[in-house]
């Protein structure tokens, strides 16, 4: 919510009159913020099974794909380099 200075004062007031009911307004934003989770959860779950699927298209684990991720950022940009060569169908700079 926002308010302007004037409805700011003016709902306090109402608080202190007893005219708003902070437990339902308390219940009502928890009830909305758990929505909004259940929202992402289950935009988060599609995401994972999608991504899941490429997986299985390349028929790698996720644990292998962290492994391998891990293993490539240790590799300079050199090595980087000569492997996206190799895989370019290059070879080995050192004709091995």
């Amino acid at each position: 919510m926002t308010f302007t200075w004037e409805e700011a004062v003016e709902f306090c007031q109402q608080i202190a009159a007893g005219e708003v009911d902070l437990e339902t307004m308390r219940a009502k934003f928890a009830a909305e913020d758990a929505a909004k989770e259940r929202t992402a959860i289950r935009r988060s779950i599609e995401e994972a099974k999608r991504f899941q699927e490429e997986l299985e298209k390349a028929g790698i684990s996720y644990r292998t794909l962290l492994h391998l991720t891990a293993l490539q950022q240790e590799m300079d940009g050199l090595a980087h380099n000569i492997l996206l060569g190799f895989e370019r169908g290059e070879g080995w700079p050192d004709g091995t």
